[in-house]
């Protein structure tokens, strides 16, 4: 979605209100003009004016060429009909511009009508130079053109606003269904590669003895239900009712724990970590143990039985966490934001999410990752 400025004419145009009520503004002018002390000619001249236009602001789904036309036509009657009267047609300027303005009418379309509205007062004063009205009624309708274009620019900057504030929300949500789904496909595509790899573990351990088949069966379960308390935990801490997570969601700290899952369940794991992990926490930590936790998933799917080296260097100012692991098939060789494949690109994501950046390529014939991280 991409916020607009609203189309000529139809910022203020479209609230039927708006133009009733202007409508209603010019019908009062009416009044005025039947009441005119320079005759009835004028008076009705005037009162036939107001009623043409409160009939143009009237006329439902009007086009805007239309109301602008009919506007200018009805200014222009008034010129040639209000010789030496400026004192009775001025306030009828006023309220034709500001009722004009402000139904719809873009800057151009506001200066083109405010020139027409003048003419009437030169003629006043060509007519009759000694007529006070026509030099307070120009400057009057002048300020009014000004105003007008002024409260016109404001209520497009305000529907701008709220287009903005509409593709923020939009943005947001997007936003965080992306972030859901990246949650859910670490957390699930963990559990169930660590949990394939018990089940499969069991099944070959059968002919070993049921203690050995028990023993990879309930480290299978554990893990599904340790994936499962995650998940309720990721989607506790996006509940808005304020209920807390059932437990906490996993950081740097539990990256031993990580690898050793792996390693219980028949991967060649190594862990090796320099500098203090201690305090990485919250969201970094997080993105930390998500990162190496898919590059741990995508190495035991694509390449079974290979070992796997997880290196973590704690720096005074970046974190940063290599991956490899043999290669296997047709490597990947993109990096960045438009990585193949939802793991790697879900990793950089979440890298970029804190500020750091990530990288993923064949390195001598190793498959390696790495992420690094701002503390």
């Amino acid at each position: 979605m991409t916020a607009t400025a609203p189309a000529a004419g139809s910022a203020l145009s479209e609230p039927v209100v708006v133009r009733y009520a202007a409508a209603g503004v010019m019908l009062f002018a009416v009044v005025g003009a039947l009441a005119s002390p320079h005759g009835p000619v004028v008076g009705w001249a005037g009162a036939v004016a107001a009623i043409a236009v409160a009939a143009t602001l009237l006329l439902a789904g009007v086009s805007g060429v239309v109301l602008h036309g009919g506007l200018l036509l009805i200014a222009a009657a008034l010129t040639v009909q209000s010789a030496g009267v400026s004192s009775t047609l001025g306030w009828m300027g006023f309220c034709l511009i500001a009722v004009w303005a402000g139904v719809s009418s873009p800057p151009r379309m506001v200066v083109a009508t405010t020139a027409v509205l003048l003419s009437v007062f030169v003629v006043q004063f060509a007519a009759d130079p000694s007529e006070p009205g026509w030099a307070a009624w120009s400057t009057g309708t002048l300020f009014s053109a000004v105003t007008c274009v002024f409260a016109r620019k404001l209520v497009v900057t305000l529907a701008e606003l709220r287009d903005a504030q509409q593709e923020l929300a939009i943005r947001s949500r997007e936003e965080e269904r992306a972030r859901i789904a990246a949650e859910i496909h670490d957390v699930v595509g963990h559990a169930l590669t660590v949990t394939l790899l018990h089940i499969s573990s069991a099944r070959l351990a059968l002919d070993e003895g049921p203690e050995v088949a028990g023993a990879a069966l309930a480290e299978a379960e554990r893990l599904a239900r340790a994936g499962l308390d995650e998940i309720r935990a990721g989607v506790g801490l996006m509940r808005a009712d304020g209920h807390p997570a059932l437990a906490p969601l996993p950081d740097a700290a539990a990256l031993p724990a990580l690898t050793d899952s792996y390693r219980k369940a028949g991967v060649d794991v190594s862990l090796a970590v320099t500098g203090d992990l201690s305090g990485v926490g919250g969201t970094h930590g997080l993105v930390l143990y998500r990162i190496v936790q898919e590059a741990l998933t995508n190495a035991t799917r694509h390449t079974a039985g290979q070992p796997v080296s997880v290196r973590v260097d704690a720096g005074a100012d970046n974190i940063t966490a290599d991956v490899e692991n043999e290669c296997a098939g047709t490597p990947v060789t993109d990096t960045g934001p438009g990585l193949p494949g939802s793991g790697l690109r879900g990793m950089a994501d979440r890298a970029a999410s804190v500020g750091g950046t990530l990288t993923a390529g064949p390195t001598g014939g190793r498959w390696h990752v790495r992420a690094v991280l701002p503390r």
